[in-house]
């Protein structure tokens, strides 16, 4: 399912504002975190496989795709590392239908070097 023009625009001005701060705190790093929806929650073995051969890599791919973007703003390559956590770290249970959509999102998480 592809994102509406209004989400893609709103995630462009995030990531602007995300390469700003970075240029104007040069001495911190990111580390991007992707995360994803489980959609098999209420099957153990069925949520194992989907984790490792669908969450880990989409979520990784959402993280690199997002680093890939700050490097085009300009952003170091060496000042960023990206890691795709799956669905292990939710925001709201992923049997929350109406709310796990948070799920699926890119974190940012800063350090001073």
């Amino acid at each position: 399912m592809a994102d509406s023009q209004e989400v893609i625009d709103q995630n462009k001005f995030i990531l602007n504002r995300v390469s700003e701060l970075l240029k104007k705190y040069s001495s911190y790093r990111i580390t991007i975190e992707g995360h994803a929806v489980l959609t098999q929650w209420n099957n153990p073995a069925a949520a194992k496989l989907e984790e490792e051969n669908e969450l880990g890599p989409l979520s990784e791919k959402r993280a690199v795709t997002v680093l890939n973007y700050l490097t085009k703003l300009g952003i170091s390559p060496a000042r960023m590392d990206s890691k795709g956590m799956g669905g292990k770290q939710p925001l709201v249970p992923h049997s929350d239908l109406e709310n796990r959509w948070k799920n699926r999102r890119v974190e940012f998480i800063l350090w001073k070097e």
